[in-house]
């Protein structure tokens, strides 16, 4: 049997046309669920501003590993082999902040209006520039908010190609595919975070970790709790720094992430070709194809006050298999920089993050669980009133939303 002809090699016209890709939605809207308010479309967000100070750190937790420099040494002709990830993918720490002690503490003490990870804080800030659908869990207590990722979610993945000029395609049974892509897009970040981060040689950040946050994350890094005081409304952001350099005797703070080539065909530019001598090229055209992740990442990275971010350039060792994987290089990046590359603004994240806080915490009237979902098919968030979807006692319940995990549980 001929393998599917979608998306390998032959293009048809209708390719190109981005409304004809057909998504999943992140999550199936419940029918005892009851939206709130209007809908939110996304492009005008893009418009707001707001000015918001450096944030004030509350609490500092962990050590950060150093930063192996070894990788910044790697060139394409002497590429270094990825070694499979000791932990389980996920991008980012997988503590829910309701779960999280020092959040909880914060919030019994009034430190803030809303407790939120940088993860999900990031991916409200840069919605405009999502294409693929998500979906984040609001629980209200008291006339708190607690924001996160649903267990399972597809932002526990990291996305490859997500605004692509010529899109990928959702096909399981295809190595480009979208679940596959992203699947190893997340994969390679963790290993390329395990291989160049080392714990032996920490730096003391705050105070030891708690088990739980202790585990959320390999390596452990260190934990900033961080609250910015938007005026109407308080927000505490618990962001994560990676690891560490020192350079001429000064600690740098890092961020380690991965970008990952599967088809140069596809992608228009080849990095072992081209690494060297046009690496310009090669951080536009990822620039262009990962608009989205690009600028969660460089948010997170401004949020948690990272001097310095690590990019890895890992490629497939033969593209017709997604399992094994070089190292490239590697660049180093100024986060402010990177901002104004990419034309990331600040004062528009915070502008959107301002505005859809606000609209959750006036429309989620009484205490319970909510639900902010980015359309699977238009760029707009509706925002929902959920019952019973996650018990915020015990996670494990194989609930219909957890069908991820919990397949065979029912």
């Amino acid at each position: 049997g001929h393998q599917g002809g979608r998306g390998q090699g032959f293009r048809q016209p209708w390719r190109d046309q981005r409304a004809e890709r057909v998504l999943s939605e992140s999550i199936e809207v419940g029918s005892n669920w009851e939206l709130l308010g209007d809908q939110i479309s996304l492009p005008p967000l893009g418009k707001l501003t707001t000015k918001v100070d450096e944030g004030e750190t509350l609490v500092s937790l962990g050590s950060l590993p150093v930063y192996d420099r070894a990788a910044d040494r790697v060139v394409p002709k002497m590429p270094a082999k990825l070694k499979a990830p000791s932990a389980a993918a996920i991008f980012g720490a997988s503590l829910r902040v309701w779960d999280d002690a020092t959040m909880n503490k914060l919030a019994a003490g009034g430190e803030g209006d809303v407790f939120v990870s940088d993860v999900v804080l990031t991916v409200m800030m840069t919605a405009p520039r999502s294409i693929y659908p998500w979906d984040i869990v609001v629980k209200k207590v008291g006339d708190k908010l607690f924001i996160d990722r649903r267990s399972g979610s597809a932002l526990e993945n990291i996305t490859n190609g997500e605004t692509a000029p010529d899109p990928l395609q959702e096909d399981k049974e295809n190595v480009n595919g979208i679940e596959n892509v992203n699947a190893e897009a997340t994969f390679v970040h963790q290993a390329f975070r395990e291989q160049v981060l080392s714990s032996s040689k920490s730096h003391a950040f705050g105070e030891a970790l708690p088990a739980n946050l202790a585990s959320a994350s390999v390596p452990a890094g260190g934990f900033k709790y961080k609250r910015f005081d938007l005026g109407s409304i308080r927000v505490v952001v618990r962001c994560e720094v990676d690891g560490h350099v020192t350079v001429a005797n000064n600690l740098q703070a890092v961020a380690v992430h991965a970008l990952n080539e599967f088809d140069p065909k596809w992608s228009g530019i080849d990095w072992r070709a081209k690494i060297d001598t046009q690496r310009g090229a090669v951080l536009a055209t990822e620039l262009k194809n990962n608009a989205s992740k690009m600028a969660r990442w460089t948010a997170q990275a401004l949020l948690g006050d990272v001097d310095v971010i690590k990019l890895g350039y890992v490629s497939r060792a033969s593209f017709r298999s997604s399992k094994t994987h070089q190292l490239l290089g590697t660049q180093t990046v100024k986060p402010k920089d990177f901002a104004s590359q990419m034309n990331l603004s600040m004062e528009n994240a915070w502008g959107i993050a301002k505005a859809l806080l606000i609209f959750m915490r006036d429309a989620a009237d009484e205490e319970g669980d909510y639900l902010l979902l980015r359309d699977h098919k238009v760029a707009q968030l509706r925002f929902y009133s959920i019952s019973g979807l996650e018990g915020s006692d015990d996670d494990d319940e194989a609930s219909d939303v957890d069908a991820g995990d919990a397949g065979d549980d029912e």
